[in-house]
């Protein structure tokens, strides 16, 4: 009786274990045709792009994309609180543009107790309009914020790429495209 108990649960056992190979090796065959007739959509390459910073006690530098072909630079002295963008120019690899503002008067640091204490991050935005004749609009805002007064700005460009890569350097403003405070009272909404 025992022996009879056995022989089936050996062979239930080989029965299951025939109907997986079966069923992979149905699977492995049928994947195989479709990868070889090419049935299933090819996906493109995946395009990685990735900003960059880094800090010092003195100087913070972070990089942002202007568009699909140029770089910018953002490069900000802590000890003067200028801000410079420095957009490489495309053919030659050198400065082809340099765009300044002053993230020390914009955030009001002059006069608060204290030496300003800067951060600095790049973000993408990407401006609907803003073209005017041959120069657009970036598509990355640089943030700088003060820690000790809580102030916040943001700033882009726009750039003629063209002149950008006709050599010779190109210098500009930043804009000023956002201001605020951090530390300011919480807005609630009325229930």
């Amino acid at each position: 009786m025992k022996s009879k108990k056995y022989s089936i649960v050996i062979s239930v056992g080989v029965g299951f274990a025939l109907l997986i190979g079966l069923t992979t090796g149905i699977g492995v065959y049928v994947g195989n045709r479709l990868a070889q007739d090419r049935q299933f959509a090819q996906l493109p390459p995946l395009e990685l792009t990735a900003g960059t910073a880094a800090r010092t006690k003195s100087l913070s530098m972070a990089t942002g994309l202007i568009d699909n072909n140029v770089e910018a630079l953002f490069v900000l002295d802590h000890l003067t609180g200028n801000l410079q963008c420095w957009l490489l120019n495309t053919k030659t690899g050198n400065v082809g543009g340099i765009y300044r503002a002053s993230a020390a008067t914009d955030l009001a640091v002059a006069g608060k107790s204290g030496t300003p204490e800067y951060i600095m991050t790049t973000g993408n935005f990407f401006f609907r309009g803003g073209s005017t004749g041959t120069a657009k609009p970036a598509n990355s805002i640089c943030y700088i914020g003060d820690a000790n007064t809580g102030n916040v700005v943001g700033y882009s460009l726009s750039y003629n790429e063209q002149a950008l890569n006709r050599g010779g350097a190109v210098n500009g403003a930043l804009k000023l495209i956002c201001k605020g405070a951090a530390r300011t009272a919480i807005v609630t909404r009325d229930q």
